[in-house]
């Protein structure tokens, strides 16, 4: 992979050149089984079939490139690849704030949120979904934090308050809007699911350092016995779930099932990047 210096995106070094960006914190790139090559977005942003993936293209000001504490981003195209032919297309645009990210390409649409940029604006980490018919957007949810995730017409996110209010970890029901609070502690990030669709998560603050797997509300156990371990990413696999922290996680990768717990298999300092196949 190289990174455009003018578009700030990642592109593959083989044709069909693939172009892509990715804001999630759960990896970079993705190996797409069902076309046999890498793709430069995360698992998340790239649809069941694997033939399409969606990523979010930024707009930059023309000439912010040599300025001073440039680029400066304008505005956003939310755009969707065909992966067997390299076809590119803009499927939605939107100038000024908030500046949209992809958090996951799914039947019902591309989901997407908005970071925090020089601090939280009154629109950011909400959710909101494009329809790939129609390419509007749509507001999903106004609750606000960190990692959205979307699994199985569910949405998963640890929420943020600018107050200092502990985080909540919140299930959100695509199908029908119901939203519930399935966990409160400081400092959480929502990791991923395991195998089982149970949310994985970790707490550090507060005097708590754990990597907790919950279970049903208010419910959950420890993945390990002692504090966090600094994991970052999780991918299901069958009945396994594979756990990673990455460089900065300085942990290596751990392979976890109900029965036997995590236990690490290698010392590699990475990132579970997508389901054995």
């Amino acid at each position: 992979m190289v990174q455009d210096p003018n578009t700030h995106l990642w592109r593959t070094a083989i044709q069909p050149y693939l172009s892509g960006s990715n804001d999630s914190g759960r990896g970079r790139i993705t190996y797409d089984p069902f076309v046999g090559r890498w793709i430069p977005v995360s698992r998340d942003q790239v649809s069941s079939d694997g033939l399409h993936y969606a990523y979010a293209e930024p707009i930059f000001a023309p000439g912010s490139n040599t300025q001073p504490g440039g680029p400066f981003i304008t505005g956003v195209h939310i755009r969707v690849v065909d992966v067997p032919s390299g076809s590119d297309r803009i499927v939605f645009s939107a100038t000024g704030y908030p500046f949209y990210t992809v958090v996951a390409y799914a039947a019902q649409g591309i989901y997407l949120t908005a970071g925090c940029v020089e601090g939280c604006g009154p629109e950011a980490l909400k959710l909101w979904r494009v329809d790939l018919a129609t390419g509007k957007l749509a507001k999903v949810s106004d609750r606000r934090g960190f990692n959205w995730l979307i699994r199985n017409h569910v949405a998963w996110v640890a929420t943020y308050d600018e107050s200092g209010q502990p985080s909540q970890l919140l299930r959100l029901d695509l199908t029908n809007a119901q939203i519930a609070a399935w966990l409160t502690g400081p400092g959480m990030q929502l990791i991923d699911t395991d195998a089982d669709g149970s949310p994985l998560v970790t707490l550090n603050g507060g005097g708590t350092s754990a990597e907790l797997r919950v279970t049903a509300p208010q419910q959950s156990e420890r993945i390990f016995p002692g504090p966090s371990n600094g994991l970052v990413a999780a991918v299901a696999d069958g009945s396994r779930t594979w756990l990673g922290g990455g460089p900065i996680g300085e942990v290596g990768i751990y392979l976890y099932t109900p029965a036997s717990g995590a236990r690490q298999v290698s010392d590699f300092r990475g990132l579970p990047l997508g389901p054995l196949r």
